[in-house]
C-alpha cells in the first residue's frame, strides 16, 4: 500500500494525468503501465530489507520483487533512473517549445537585447503586459533552459549568448522566424499525429479547414508576410549553405548555378564567395523575388553581387523552363525534393536534366537519413515526420536519393554528411 501511495502521488504521474484527454485513455494507461513498471524495478533493485524487520515489510518486499520480476525487469537503479529519462524527456519536450514560443511571442529576448545591464522583474513583466507572478514563472523557466541569465544580487534578467545570437529579431543568425512558424503552423498540426500515421496524409485540412495551397497563397499575399516566412527558412539553410556548396571539389569547374526555390539566396551567395568565377541566379516566384534582392544587396562585395540573378520560376510551369539561363551548368535544390513524393521527385528531376549540358551536375541540400533508417540520425527521422503532417514528402537516405537521381539518367551520385542542418548530395549528367 504505501508504494502504491507514494507513486501515485508522484509528480511524473500527476503531470501525465493532467495533461491527456480523456479519449486518449488507453494511450495513458500504456504510460502509467510504463512509469509502474520503472518502479518496481527501481524498488526491487535496492537492497533487500535486513532479517529483523517486520514481517509485514518483509512480506511487502516480496511482493514488490515479484511483481518486478513477473515484468522482467532486472535493470539496476542507475539504469532504471536513465530509462525512467528517456520517457519524461519527450513528456516534457512540449512544454520547452511552449516556454520558448510565449518568450518570443512577448518579446522577452528583444526586450533584453544588447542590455547589459539588465532588466527587472517589475520592468519586464510591465513591458510585456503581462501578470507579474507568471512573467516571473515564464523568464525563471527561461533561466532553467539557458536562454536568459538572473543574477540574485543584482535581480535582473539578461539574455544568454544562445538567445543573443539566435532569439533576437535583428541578429544576423536569427532563428525567430522559425520559431513563429512553428508556432503558428506546425504546432497545431503535430498535434494531429497519430491521424497522420493512420492516414498517411498531411494535417492542413484537419488543423486549420484549409488546404496548403491556401494557407501559401495567404503567406505569399502580403509582402510582409512573405518575408516573414523566407526569414524563417533563411534561419537554417544559411547555417549549411558554406559547407554545402564546399563539399564536393568538382563544383570549382562550373560557371553559372541555379538555385531552383532558392528563397533568400543564401546558397546562392556562398557559391558565389566560394568561387570567385561563377554567377548564380536564384529561381522562385515572383513574390518571393523582391525579398531575394534584398538579401543580395547585403551580400558581399560588389564583384558578388555583379554575379547574383534572379529569374521568375513555378516549379510546376512546364513552360517556366525554357526560361532558365541557357548557360546554366549545375542546378541546386536546397529542401525541395524532401516536399514531394518519389513521383513528382523524379519528374522534377528528369525536367532539370534535359536542360543540363553534358557533364552538368544538380546538388541537393537535404537531411540525409541512414540506409538502415532506425540508425538515424533522430534530427531527420523528426524532420520526416514533420513532413509528413504538412507535405507529400518525407527525408531520405543517400541510397534512395541515387536511385531517383540515376532513375532519370545521372550517374556518379556521391554524398556528404556535412555535420550542419543540412547534408549533401551531387550527381553528374553524362
Amino acid at each position: 500500500p504505501r508504494v502504491t501511495h507514494n507513486f501515485r502521488n508522484s509528480e511524473p504521474v500527476f503531470s501525465v494525468f493532467s495533461v491527456v484527454k480523456a479519449s486518449s485513455y488507453s494511450r495513458m494507461r500504456r504510460v502509467q503501465q510504463l512509469l509502474t513498471r520503472t518502479a518496481l524495478c527501481r524498488l526491487s533493485s535496492s537492497q533487500a530489507p535486513k532479517s529483523s524487520a517486520p514481517t509485514s515489510t518483509r512480506m511487502a518486499s516480496s511482493s514488490v520483487n515479484a511483481s518486478a520480476s513477473a515484468s522482467g525487469c532486472i535493470i539496476s537503479p542507475e539504469d532504471s533512473a536513465a530509462d525512467f529519462a528517456l520517457v519524461m524527456d519527450p513528456i516534457e519536450a512540449f512544454r520547452k517549445s511552449q516556454t520558448l514560443f510565449a518568450a518570443v511571442s512577448l518579446g522577452v529576448f528583444d526586450l533584453l537585447q544588447n542590455s547589459s545591464s539588465g532588466l527587472s522583474l517589475d520592468v519586464l513583466a510591465e513591458k510585456m503586459q503581462s501578470n507579474k507572478d507568471a512573467a516571473e514563472r515564464l523568464l525563471d523557466a527561461c533561466v532553467g533552459l539557458q536562454l536568459l541569465t538572473y543574477s540574485a544580487s543584482e535581480r535582473v534578467y539578461r539574455n544568454s549568448r544562445a538567445a543573443e545570437t539566435f532569439l533576437t529579431s535583428s541578429s544576423a543568425a536569427s532563428t525567430v522566424g522559425y520559431v513563429r512558424h512553428s508556432a503558428r503552423l506546425l504546432y497545431p498540426m503535430w498535434g494531429h499525429l497519430d491521424d497522420a500515421v493512420r492516414e498517411g496524409s498531411h494535417r492542413w485540412m484537419q488543423t486549420f479547414n484549409r488546404s496548403s495551397a491556401d494557407m501559401f497563397k495567404t503567406v505569399y499575399a502580403t509582402s510582409e508576410g512573405t518575408a516573414a516566412f523566407m526569414a524563417s527558412m533563411h534561419s537554417f539553410g544559411v547555417r549549411s549553405s558554406p559547407a554545402v556548396v564546399r563539399a564536393f571539389p568538382q563544383l570549382a569547374s562550373y560557371r553559372h548555378l541555379v538555385d531552383i526555390g532558392g528563397g533568400t539566396g543564401h546558397l546562392a551567395i556562398e557559391a558565389c564567395l566560394a568561387y570567385p568565377h561563377m554567377h548564380a541566379t536564384v529561381a522562385d516566384l515572383p513574390p518571393v523575388l523582391p525579398v531575394t534582392q534584398q538579401y543580395f544587396a547585403a551580400a558581399g562585395d560588389d564583384g558578388v553581387r555583379a554575379r547574383l540573378h534572379t529569374v521568375a520560376f513555378d516549379l510546376f510551369d512546364a513552360a517556366a523552363y525554357a526560361q532558365l539561363p541557357a548557360e546554366t551548368d549545375v542546378f541546386a535544390l536546397g529542401r525541395i525534393l524532401h516536399d514531394w513524393d518519389e513521383e513528382t521527385c523524379v519528374a522534377l528531376l528528369r525536367s532539370l536534366h534535359a536542360r543540363l549540358p553534358a557533364g552538368g551536375a544538380v546538388l541537393l541540400a537535404e537531411k540525409l537519413l541512414a540506409d538502415v533508417k532506425s540508425e538515424g540520425p533522430l534530427s531527420a527521422q523528426l524532420q520526416s515526420l514533420n513532413m509528413l503532417v504538412q507535405t507529400k514528402g518525407k527525408e531520405r537516405s543517400a541510397r534512395e536519393y541515387a536511385s531517383m537521381l540515376e532513375s532519370v539518367g545521372f550517374t556518379n551520385v556521391q554524398h556528404h554528411v556535412t555535420q550542419k542542418y543540412l547534408d549533401a548530395v551531387i550527381a553528374f549528367k553524362p
